[in-house]
């Protein structure tokens, strides 16, 4: 069993958002791997750190199915600029990785979510006619 990890460093608008944490971790799940992506963003820095755990050679293949193929939900027109750092080995802290993927899942579902409902207002502002109120008077109609 071997934990590895690499980072995808890029522009804000080309590594988030974009479903590149989900990607990565539905295609480590697709080959057996434990994973982990999470988004360090700051003043100096912009990069999705990803740890993965499992067979050496599985995670190797995986670390190539990255390389070689946008695995981006939110694809961009233009080409990517991002880069995938090098596959080293992780001697950092234990990883809760049943902790971090319900984190990851609830983050999701709030985007998910948020995002739906923003273009369900765009619909509903699109779809009602503009229309004048009526003013009742005060005849009745025979």
């Amino acid at each position: 069993m071997a934990d590895k990890i690499f980072f995808i460093e890029g522009k804000p608008d080309e590594i988030f958002n974009v479903g590149f944490r989900p990607a990565l971790m539905g295609k480590a799940a697709e080959l057996g791997l434990k994973s982990a992506a999470t988004n360090i963003q700051n003043e100096k820095e912009n990069k999705v750190q990803v740890l993965v755990s499992g067979s050496a050679n599985i995670i190797n293949s995986y670390y190539q199915r990255i390389n070689k193929n946008d695995i981006r939900v939110k694809r961009q027109e233009s080409k990517p600029t991002f880069r995938i750092t090098q596959l080293e080995e992780y001697n950092g802290p234990n990883i809760d990785w049943s902790g971090y993927q319900l984190s990851l899942m609830s983050e999701q579902m709030y985007k998910g979510f948020h995002e739906a409902n923003e273009r369900l207002v765009s619909i509903e502002k699109k779809l009602k006619p503009p229309y004048k109120k009526r003013v009742k008077s005060g005849k009745k109609r025979p």
